[in-house]
């Protein structure tokens, strides 16, 4: 409970690149999250991580990724 309500939302990053074992945690654990109506068969979570691919992101969404190494989009 205490990780629920002491959280903070980050908003600068550094140009450290992320180490793809902790890439790869992540990822598990949105394969493992409950998900409610099944909606898990019908959502894809791509990884961005190409600085072109962000900067473009970044100017379409007016800066709305703070400038992060990586992005985690969840489409369905």
């Amino acid at each position: 409970m205490n990780a629920i309500f002491e959280r903070e939302a980050v908003r600068k990053y550094t140009n450290e690149e992320v180490e793809e074992e902790k890439i790869q945690k992540l990822i598990n654990a949105f394969q493992a999250s409950p998900c409610a109506m099944h909606q898990t068969d019908v959502m894809e979570l791509s990884v961005i991580t190409k600085p072109e691919l962000l900067k473009k992101i970044e100017d379409s969404t007016d800066n709305s990724c703070y400038n992060a190494p990586l992005i985690f989009m969840i489409n369905n």
